[in-house]
């Protein structure tokens, strides 16, 4: 995979230690800016490495910009953004996404946003782009029911879901349908009714990509909250830091707790993820 990392003069150990790592994992670096700073620059000095940037950005396959960043930096997202490049947009915090600070343009959609530490940003732009995975927002709830009900999920025999759907998202690969997930809103709680990944896709990031695209969405819209989920293989959500609850605390909301089956018939765990803005 080609990449070319962007960003402003003050973030180049990150921009370095983004590289570093991506060429670990054998990644290819297209160009390295960082090389040519120095203070003493003349305007075709910088005219040359321009174009050099450029050649870098056209010979790659992902272009990631770090925030917070530069003219030149979105001078190079508004190249990608042309060249239809698949671009990520990452920031250690929110702040770089919130109304008052965001740029419009942030939000088409071949630009993924991550949040997150250098690490966790890095192995989410390694996860999405070897399986080139794409994750879009998906209004119709209800057209999820039978995809979620083919992978094992439980409904009511009308096909409802159990809590209110606020918003859902699709994975594709390849413009292929490959899983989808619905978080639903029950009184100040947030759940995550459904998440599933087709037959065969298991173990490719897909369920993570979705999980992740989740808690950022809470996290902007709603701030600090409680993110919770009902899961009959917990151990892939303690890895995303969610937390078993003991049994004896009650929550209205879930119906798990006064199902008879519950440690007899099905043994699921209630999870909660605590959000922080």
């Amino acid at each position: 995979m080609n990449f070319y990392v962007g960003s402003g003069m003050k973030n180049c150990e990150l921009v370095n230690y983004y590289a570093k790592i991506l060429k670990e994992n054998n990644w290819n670096q297209t160009y390295n800016w960082v090389e040519n700073i120095n203070d003493d620059v003349s305007i075709e000095d910088m005219t040359k490495y321009a174009i050099l940037e450029a050649k870098g950005i056209v010979d790659s396959d992902v272009v990631i910009i770090l925030l917070p960043a530069g003219r030149g930096a979105h001078i190079e997202l508004g190249m990608a953004l042309a060249l239809n490049k698949k671009i990520f947009l990452c920031s250690a915090t929110k702040d770089e996404f919130n109304v008052e600070n965001t740029v419009a343009f942030y939000g088409l959609p071949n630009i993924v946003q991550l949040v997150g530490t250098a690490d966790e940003n890095i192995n989410q732009i390694i996860t999405l782009s070897n399986h080139n995975i794409k994750i879009k927002e998906f209004n119709s709830h209800d057209k999820l029911v039978d995809f979620y009900i083919s992978r094992g999920i439980e409904f009511n025999d009308d096909k409802q879901y159990f809590h209110p759907p606020i918003f859902s998202y699709i994975a594709e690969i390849d413009n292929t349908f490959v899983g989808a997930i619905t978080v639903c809103k029950e009184d100040n709680n947030f759940i995550l009714d459904e998440v599933a990944v087709i037959e065969g896709k298991e173990r490719q990031g897909i369920c993570t990509s979705l999980v992740n695209t989740a808690i950022n969405r809470i996290e902007q819209e709603y701030g600090d909250n409680k993110f919770y989920l009902v899961a009959k293989n917990p151990d892939i959500f303690k890895s995303m830091g969610f937390n078993i609850i003991k049994r004896d605390e009650d929550l209205s909301f879930s119906e798990c707790f006064s199902c008879p089956d519950l440690k007899n018939k099905c043994f699921p765990e209630i999870m909660v993820k605590i959000l922080k803005k």
